[in-house]
């Protein structure tokens, strides 16, 4: 799942844990185009796999999506499951 960090009556916070509440292994970046304080860090401590910088490239985002699939890959110890 892809959680922008500033919608219109939420931030990618709230939407992120209610649906790990619902599925724990649940996979998420963040994303945002505005300056982000310590807000990724806590999401990433919290389970979120990367974050990227809007505007991105296609190319960024699909480096992103590959290194949160290495880091959720049971292969590599990540964890991982669904998402």
């Amino acid at each position: 799942m892809i959680l922008d960090l500033t919608m219109s009556k939420l931030s990618g916070k709230e939407p992120f844990f209610a649906m790990r509440q619902v599925n724990p292994a649940l996979r998420a970046i963040l994303c945002s185009g505005h300056a982000v304080d310590g807000t990724v860090q806590g999401l990433t401590e919290a389970g979120v796999l990367g974050f990227v910088q809007k505007p991105y490239r296609r190319a960024t985002l699909a480096c992103t999506v590959a290194d949160a699939r290495r880091k959720a890959s049971p292969a590599t110890g990540g964890g991982g499951g669904g998402g």
